[in-house]
């Protein structure tokens, strides 16, 4: 028998025992198995079962003295693919079931590989996730841990933390465990106007109102991936016994339709409000409450992990050194120290981002992160003197009437901001449009309106 296939092109490996062939069997590359059931250490049918076992993509083909339709079916029903009845005589089938099930094994082992690649594919964008949430801190791995735990889960989670910690990014991660392919739909519950909030999330008919045209709701674009509702704490009374019954009857319907769809997105909620206290209150729906909260995950607040400081500078150094095109290599000492004994009691890591944003926004020549880049709003603004002192921005407002003096301070505020911006960017508008997180042409606007020039201009 291995001199006929290895004649005809075969890599073969004869063995004279059944715990030998499973042993063998266990390469991934061995793809079809002739194994006779009268050997000397264990009978055809434990084989077949073994070989199976170790190695399920191999196939084997049974050779038996018992050609009886009861062996037969022995063999097949313990993974078999075919059966020769001994001596063999009809070599041209033989050969043809050799060729058949081997063009079977090389497509499945095909079939295992793309799997594998799928398998790979989901593993990396699960973890790409899981990376942008930084840190080694104990408080933060625990949060990847239940990500990891909750994450395959098809079941709703409401993410709870403070402005700024992160919640979007465990909704995100927590969507790659489970829909990967799907689309990621967020919501922000508080900026939806109350009128507006059914036809933004179930969609509308047209002519369910004047000029409404046919239109997809969020719900319906979600379908197949993640429903985000961001800030769902901030929902009013009326809209959440809506958003109640969507989630308890799985179904919703379009404004100005007869019928209803199902609800056909993975359901996340994230909050900074204290739920409970808002229960209380009777501000939020407690029945509500326990329809998102199947699973709860807490993100810590920045000053509860300091040790991810450092991590989370040279993270954001490395992001706007690409954006700015800058060039910085190095965190001073003494500006880490800082950055590591600031409160964060404001938007946590959000505020983080933002301060190593403005500062590499203003170091056009550095290669150095120093501790004079660091909060200079805070400075400026006059954090650091005479408490009973006025700042120059508030100058003579305290003389004028509330309407009057709250419109000159915001746009005297805003002229300041704005112009120190620009003039740390040398007056290019694009790049202080990214270190203030403004769109150019709202910058642009902006410029205008409240008069601002750069002193070649004045």
């Amino acid at each position: 028998m291995s001199r006929l296939l290895t004649s005809q092109g075969f890599r073969v490996r004869a063995v004279g025992s059944g715990r030998e062939g499973v042993e063998v069997a266990s390469d991934d590359s061995v793809a079809v198995v002739l194994a006779d059931v009268a050997l000397p250490d264990m009978t055809g049918e434990a084989l077949i079962r073994a070989i199976i076992s170790t190695s399920p993509g191999t196939i084997c083909i049974a050779m038996t003295d018992d050609g009886s339709a009861e062996s037969a079916a022995s063999l097949l029903d313990c993974g078999a693919r075919d059966y020769f009845e001994k001596p063999i005589t009809d070599w041209g089938r033989f050969n043809r079931a050799i060729h058949q099930q081997l063009e079977v094994w090389k497509r499945g082992k095909e079939l295992q590989d793309l799997r594998d690649q799928v398998q790979e594919m989901t593993r990396n964008k699960e973890e790409h996730a899981l990376i942008d949430l930084k840190g080694n801190s104990a408080a933060i791995q625990q949060v990847l841990a239940e990500i990891r735990i909750v994450g395959p889960l098809p079941v709703p989670v409401l993410i709870r933390g403070e402005s700024g910690t992160g919640k979007e990014l465990v909704a995100e991660a927590l969507h790659n465990s489970c829909t990967p392919d799907g689309p990621f739909v967020p919501v922000n519950c508080a900026a939806i106007p109350h009128d507006l909030f059914e036809s933004e999330l179930f969609g509308h008919e047209k002519g369910a109102f004047t000029s409404a045209e046919h239109r997809i709701g969020l719900c319906e674009s979600a379908a197949g991936g993640t429903l985000f509702l961001d800030e769902v704490g901030e929902m009013p009374l009326e809209l959440q016994a809506k958003l109640l019954r969507v989630l308890e009857q799985r179904r919703y319907r379009r404004v100005g339709a007869d019928g209803h769809l199902p609800l056909e997105a993975r359901v996340i909620a994230a909050t900074n409000t204290d739920l409970e206290e808002a229960i209380r209150a009777k501000k939020f729906r407690d029945d509500l409450y326990f329809r998102l909260s199947s699973q709860e995950i807490w993100v810590p607040p920045l000053r509860e992990r300091r040790e991810d400081i450092k991590q989370l500078v040279y993270h954001f150094v490395d992001k706007y050194n690409q954006a700015f095109s800058r060039s910085i290599q190095r965190v001073h000492p003494d500006a880490l120290r800082c950055l590591e004994e600031h409160d964060w009691v404001h938007n946590n890591v959000r505020e983080l981002d933002r301060e190593i944003q403005r500062a590499l926004a203003r170091c056009t020549q550095q290669e150095e992160l120093t501790p004079d880049l660091l909060f200079t709003t805070r400075r400026h603004l006059g954090a650091a003197s005479d408490p009973g002192q006025t700042p120059d921005v508030f100058e003579g407002l305290l003389d004028l009437p509330y309407k009057q003096a709250i419109k000159m301070g915001r746009d005297r505020i805003a002229r300041w901001y704005l112009t120190h911006f620009l003039d740390r960017a040398g007056w290019n508008r694009t790049v202080a449009a990214e270190a203030t997180q403004m769109e150019r042409t709202n910058l642009l606007r902006l410029i205008r309106e409240l008069g601002i020039k750069s002193d070649s201009e004045d």
